[in-house]
């Protein structure tokens, strides 16, 4: 969707991951692409875990990377925006703040409405550990195609 040609060869970043390897779910060459583009970095060096979920923070952030989304800088003002946006701020790890202030500034993803009692509007939870659902990861995928191809019409809603 965001037209990045394939980058891979026998040279593997990840130690779990070999060239030539797949799954239904992944390959080796769209895995190894995203690391050379600066869009996946695993879990720890050199660590990929292809068939671990994958959480709400960690798509956030690779999607930020994916979009060259201008981020916020990570400092206390950051943190008091994102807290003001989301009850369970203080359940997202630092390294995702930026990237969770950026996609949801870019309607890319977004919160869920808890209700509070003797509260008019709605506050939100961003969920930052629950793992990814596919109907959110359909709706990640319209709004990044919305956003980086012509497949939709701009006044697709």
């Amino acid at each position: 969707g965001l037209s990045l040609p394939l980058n891979y060869d026998n040279k593997q970043t990840f130690a779990d991951l070999v060239p030539g390897a797949s799954s239904t779910t992944w390959d080796y060459a769209h895995i190894e692409t995203a690391s050379r583009a600066g869009i996946v970095t695993g879990l720890t060096d050199g660590i990929f875990a292809p068939d671990q979920p994958i959480t709400r923070e960690q798509a956030a952030v690779m999607i930020a990377r994916a979009l060259k989304l201008k981020l916020a800088v990570n400092d206390q003002k950051l943190k008091d925006s994102v807290a003001k946006s989301f009850l369970d701020s203080g359940k997202i790890d630092a390294y995702a703040l930026p990237a969770i202030q950026g996609v949801t500034k870019a309607g890319i993803m977004s919160g869920s409405a808890v209700s509070q009692v003797g509260q008019k509007k709605p506050s939100y939870n961003f969920n930052p550990k629950s793992n990814m659902t596919r109907a959110e990861a359909g709706k990640i995928a319209v709004e990044l195609l919305k956003k980086g191809s012509k497949v939709f019409p701009k006044n697709l809603s």
